[in-house]
């Protein structure tokens, strides 16, 4: 087992727990805010994920099953300092979609993912909260790197990350549901 890799099975490199378990920060763009999940949120999160648009992440997915990934978003905050956010119109409060630094059992690496609402897409919301929440890995956590797990026909996934910035990585691990890997490094050199 390489020495980055905890012992939990999961696969991540190794992340000591918080010594305060946290519900995740609050962070802002000029339209948007993202926020911890919270329990009014399940609703459209669960339309998403029992709807073709799954697909790409393995789905549809049942309403049990929903759940669990959804909690599992809102948990990993406590167990790694990391996890889902909701992305909300700033001015309506209205939720358009998730965005998340995951951990799940079968990734070999932190991944930045996302997902947008019906009726939400190509507003540009993604890319604004995806680069605020990639941003907050490198800035805030210190992160050296990132990837994006995206399955080869999510055209549009793959052009987002290639808007934040993100490469393929052919000699990236990648977990079976998804194959590709788009990786991200900070810009600039951290403090």
């Amino acid at each position: 087992m390489p020495a980055d890799r905890d012992h939990t099975g999961i696969g991540c490199p190794a992340t000591e727990s918080p010594a305060t378990p946290m519900v995740g920060p609050v962070l802002t763009t000029d339209r948007l805010t993202l926020r911890p999940n919270r329990l009014d949120d399940f609703e459209a999160y669960a339309d998403l994920m029992a709807s073709e648009r799954s697909v790409y992440i393995g789905g549809p997915f049942d309403r049990q099953r929903a759940w669990m990934l959804f909690a599992s978003d809102v948990v990993q905050w406590q167990f790694y300092g990391h996890g889902g956010m909701a992305v909300v119109l700033t001015r309506s409060g209205t939720c358009v979609g998730q965005v998340a630094l995951n951990c799940l059992p079968g990734f070999p690496e932190r991944e930045l993912g996302w997902m947008v609402y019906a009726d939400h897409e190509g507003r540009g919301y993604m890319t604004e909260a995806a680069h605020c929440l990639k941003a907050y890995a490198f800035e805030i956590l210190h992160w050296p790197t990132l990837v994006s797990y995206i399955s080869r026909d999510n055209v549009r996934s793959i052009a987002l990350a290639r808007r934040l910035g993100g490469w393929l990585d052919t000699e990236a691990e990648s977990p079976k549901t998804y194959d590709l890997v788009f990786r991200y490094r900070p810009t600039e050199p951290l403090p």
